[in-house]
């Protein structure tokens, strides 16, 4: 499938994403900063009950590990990448959009609470 369409419009679909996909970061970083928050309060807690066991509890203990979050991927700065090789770009023929394309991409992206469910257990 290809889709035509003129350079301002490409530009104003990618601003339009370009804004959701920060809002996205900005909402992904502040739940990433507080999911790792709460896995170093876990680990401190191990670690203090530790700090009560005697030697012989403490060898037949398991190790404590550190149960990080991931950590998400930035989105914006893909589209942006792609915004600034659409200015860039001198061609005055209208864009012919492929579907794998990276303007395309960055065109259709959305954030996860509104892309389509896949599942029936999706919520």
């Amino acid at each position: 499938m290809t889709i035509t369409i003129t350079k301002d419009e490409v530009l104003k679909r990618l601003n339009e994403r370009l804004a959701m996909a920060t809002a996205e970061d900005i909402r992904a970083t502040n739940q990433h900063r507080m999911d790792e928050a709460a896995a170093l309060d876990a680990y401190r807690d191990k670690l203090r009950k530790r700090l009560t066991m005697t030697w012989k509890e403490v060898k037949k203990a398991d190790g404590i590990y550190l149960n990080a979050p991931s950590c998400p991927r930035l989105q914006a700065p893909d589209i942006s990448r792609v915004i600034q090789g659409v200015k860039l770009d001198n061609r005055k023929a209208p864009y012919r959009l492929a579907q794998n394309s990276d303007i395309y991409a960055a065109m259709t992206w959305l954030p996860e609470s509104k892309r389509p469910k896949k599942t029936v257990c999706d919520d």
